[in-house]
């Protein structure tokens, strides 16, 4: 169990998102501030997942974090469903 001193605040900020979120013109999803501790990729993956819900048609879907956690994307089957880029936060 990681403790209060190992937590930090990241920003994820979506490049696009389904069909409904930064394609076609439309505006992506606001940016989403999440508290990470030791387990910051898998922390970040759960929080993506539940905010780009409503944008997906796809019920099946993964976010999957790039090695080095400075970027990520959500999978849809065997298309992209997303990007975003993971920022530092205070």
């Amino acid at each position: 169990m990681s403790g209060a001193g190992d937590e930090r605040r990241v920003r994820v900020v979506y490049r696009r998102v389904g069909a409904r979120g930064g394609s076609n013109g439309s505006t992506p999803p606001e940016p989403l501030e999440v508290s990470v501790g030791r387990s910051a990729s898998e922390d970040v993956a759960r929080a993506v997942a539940r905010d780009v819900r409503p944008y997906l048609l796809s019920p099946v879907y993964r976010v999957v974090i790039e090695e080095g956690g400075r970027s990520g994307y959500v999978l849809c089957g065997v298309r992209t469903g997303g990007e975003f880029v993971i920022e530092n936060f205070a």
